[in-house]
């Protein structure tokens, strides 16, 4: 029985013992009352009969006394006077027990005490007549009648004033029982009542408590069925461990898991310590002595447990502690779950990461021997292209067109092949930002320089405005930056047929740094709004026809993006159909504070060329470290055309031969080369310059390769920079300015 329970059972035993000692109470209490009615009636009734018996002696004194008189002689005359003696007795008797029952009433205590002063004038009359007869003087008698019947008229006309009172007093007692026997009947019968109805209460409340017993009763039965089935169904076993004696329950799934029949185990530690993997055996001692002692607050198992037919399974064992009064587990009681079909998934899913992980680097192995590939004969063909656009005034109109033509595709076939290969790096998470200092409206002229032709083509404005950009230089990815800018301007181009195309830069100023924003609108073709997520995805354009009629990969965007997000920017798109677009990049960058890194923006920037040609001694000697031929010649020419003497090595070996046969000021060093590759032919250069004390040789690295962290892996073996192939004539020629100019030479002594 539940507390509840017993706190009402106590509270109606309660209120039923209160009720029964309230109605005994009164019950008791209109007895009592009416006991003394009746004690009263009965002593209204004794008065009336005393003061009838008084009259009723009175007259027969009178009587006895009459006859005496008459016949005073003989045997009747002796027994009038015995009869008189007697009624005066018994008068003297009534008028005390009249006094008795009457001495709360003082208007009827005097009367009676005038009645007795009556009577015995009275008494003392009659014996005085009695003794003139006795004397015989009976004339003497017969005068005292009048005097006799006035003091007998007296004592009855007192007598009956107090009868009256007492009639009266009778009259109003006996209204007064049959009150009190009405209100001694009434509690008894709500007396009867309310024990009837307290009966009937309690009845019902041991009813409902019954009903209530009965119903936890199924509940109970149900919930411990429905606990069973549950059990069933998930194929938990259940374990209860009594912690002091070491006794283990186990339920009959417990034992299902293990294929035993329920009973052959003992149910004690020891036995447990039999099913476990014995490599598992001490870290699940471990984590259980750990959560005993309080060290953890959940106690999560996974270990092995042997089956009857000898296989290992995979068991998760989850419990929870039942604490004493002092804190301490007593008992452990948990479930275990057989998760061997999870294990072994997991170690399927694992198998394949390890297969996929290693088609993906057989992937990018692919990828970057293509690259090689690919880009070596780009670097030449690129090269001659420009090489061809520079003197194309010296040809005549059709052979302008296939120069021109020669230069579309080969800046095409270069785009696409560092679309797809940018992409793929990012993919494989190769792509690092490589923050540096660099002025952002220098940056901007290049970009303008170059986006102008192509819209002058297209023959539609072009329009920069990057007045609030202050004259700062910052912080970040110069290339990545300029990576973006090109793709979303050039697609704002190439996307336009009429109109124009706006560029707007703002710049606002945080604590730390700024953010600049980069909006790129145009009056082209447009994206539906519903599909302009679309177009952030790989390989994916609004539609196809846009792809047919515009062509393209559908990579730029994609690259876009997550170059700008590994730079903690955003690009966000507005646009509408036939109208326009509007792409905007933010970037955080930081400002270099150092002034030695600013760099003004010039209005006019004199032709590289001449720059490297006023900046370098006429000595200057570069040593081209290149096996493939046609790269060799365009390297050659450019060289050529600064006017740099240079010597040729097909391989790192005949480099290491040269190096130290005369001084180099440069060397131009491909990375994948035949007999001794790039990387090792540095290494030694470096390493007989610091055995024979000799001045470092700035090193620029040239390769193809598009997976491995070529920049890092170029600087970790000693080159000062890196070029990726396809070579770009313009970075070509600022990397050997700073390396070849007057100032870097001069600074460079005084650093050794």
């Amino acid at each position: 029985m539940n507390k509840s329970v017993v706190r009402n059972y106590a509270i109606f035993v309660c209120i039923t013992i209160f009720c029964s000692i309230a109605l005994i109470y009164v019950l008791n209490k209109n007895f009592s009352a009416l006991d003394s009615a009746e004690e009263l009636l009965s002593q209204s009734h004794q008065v009336i009969s005393d003061l009838e018996q008084l009259n009723s002696n009175i007259q027969g004194l009178v009587g006895a006394q009459r006859g005496y008189i008459l016949t005073p002689d003989g045997e009747d005359g002796k027994a009038f006077i015995s009869e008189y003696e007697e009624l005066k007795a018994d008068t003297g008797f009534t008028i005390k027990s009249l006094k008795s029952s009457l001495k709360d009433n003082a208007e009827a205590t005097v009367k009676l005490t005038l009645i007795e002063e009556k009577i015995k004038e009275f008494t003392k009359l009659l014996e005085s007549r009695i003794e003139l007869i006795e004397k015989g003087q009976a004339t003497k008698v017969l005068k005292d009648i009048e005097e006799v019947d006035d003091l007998k008229g007296e004592i009855l006309s007192l007598s009956k004033d107090v009868f009256d009172g007492q009639y009266r007093l009778l009259n109003l007692r006996i209204l007064d029982l049959e009150r009190k026997q009405s209100n001694y009947f009434s509690s008894l019968v709500i007396g009867i009542i309310t024990t009837a109805v307290l009966l009937i209460l309690f009845n019902w409340f041991l009813l409902v408590v019954q009903k209530k017993r009965y119903s936890a009763e199924l509940s109970l039965e149900d919930t411990k069925n429905r606990l069973k089935y549950a059990f069933e169904a998930t194929q938990d076993g259940i374990f209860d461990w009594d912690i002091k004696s070491g006794k283990i329950f186990y339920s009959a799934q417990y034992f299902n898991l293990i294929g035993d029949k329920d009973g052959e185990r003992t149910g004690d530690f020891n036995d447990l310590k039999k099913l476990l993997h014995p490599d598992d055996f001490e870290e699940t001692l471990n984590k259980i002595n750990m959560y005993l002692e309080g060290a953890l607050s959940e106690l999560d198992l996974t270990y092995r447990m042997k089956h009857k037919n000898g296989r290992w399974l995979w068991i998760q064992s989850r419990a929870k502690g039942i604490y004493n009064e002092d804190g301490k587990v007593i008992r452990l009681v948990g479930a275990n779950t057989d998760i061997s079909f999870q294990k072994e998934y997991e170690a399927q899913l694992l198998k394949k990461k390890d297969m996929a992980e290693s088609a993906n680097n057989a992937k990018t192995e692919f990828l970057a021997h293509m690259s090689h590939e690919i880009r070596t004969p780009l670097t030449a063909i690129s090269g001659i292209a420009e090489i061809l656009m520079k003197n194309k005034e010296s040809f005549d109109g059709r052979q302008k067109k296939l120069i021109k033509t020669l230069s579309n595709s080969t800046s095409n076939l270069k785009n696409l092949v560092n679309d797809v290969l940018d992409f793929s790096r990012i993919e494989s998470g190769e792509v690092e930002i490589s923050p540096e200092s660099f002025n952002l409206l220098e940056m901007m002229e290049e970009i303008i320089s170059m986006m102008s032709v192509k819209a002058a083509e297209k023959n539609i404005q072009f329009k920069v405005n990057h007045k609030a950009l202050n004259d700062d230089a910052f912080i970040g990815d110069r290339l990545r930056i300029q990576q973006i800018l090109v793709n979303l301007i050039g697609n704002a181009i190439k996307f336009t047929e009429k109109g124009d195309v706006k560029v707007t830069i703002t710049q606002k100023d945080k604590k730390d740094g700024a953010i600049v924003e980069f909006k790129i609108s145009d009056t082209g073709i447009g994206i539906d709004e519903d599909k302009i997520d679309l177009i952030f995805e790989r390989f994916k354009q609004e539609d196809g026809s846009v792809n047919r009629r515009y062509g393209g990969t559908g990579l730029g965007l994609p690259i876009s993006k997550n170059l700008a997000t590994l730079m903690s920017g955003t690009i966000n798109v507005e646009s509408k159909k036939d109208i326009g677009s509007t792409f905007t990049l933010a970037l955080p960058m930081i400002v270099d504070t150092d002034e030695a890194q600013k760099t003004p923006s010039p209005k006019m920037i004199k032709k590289l060329n001449d720059k490297i040609k006023s900046s370098i001694k006429e000595e200057s000697r570069v040593l081209i470290v290149e096996d493939y031929e046609a790269n060799v010649i365009v390297l050659t020419y450019l060289l050529d055309e600064l006017s740099i003497e240079f010597d040729v090595a097909q391989n790192g070996e005949i480099a290491i031969n040269l190096f130290q046969e005369r001084h180099y000021d440069a060397i131009l060093m491909d990375v994948q080369m035949p007999v001794v590759d790039g990387f090792e032919a540095t290494r030694t250069i470096r390493n007989l310059e610091n055995e024979n004390d000799l001045e470092r040789t700035p090193i620029i690295g040239m390769t193809a390769h598009a997976f491995v962290s070529d920049r890092d892996q170029c600087i970790e073996v000693g080159m000062d920079s890196y070029l990726p192939k396809p070579i770009v004539e313009k970075d070509l020629k600022k990397e050997l300015l700073s390396v070849l100019s007057i100032d870097s030479k001069d600074k460079k002594k005084k650093a050794i």
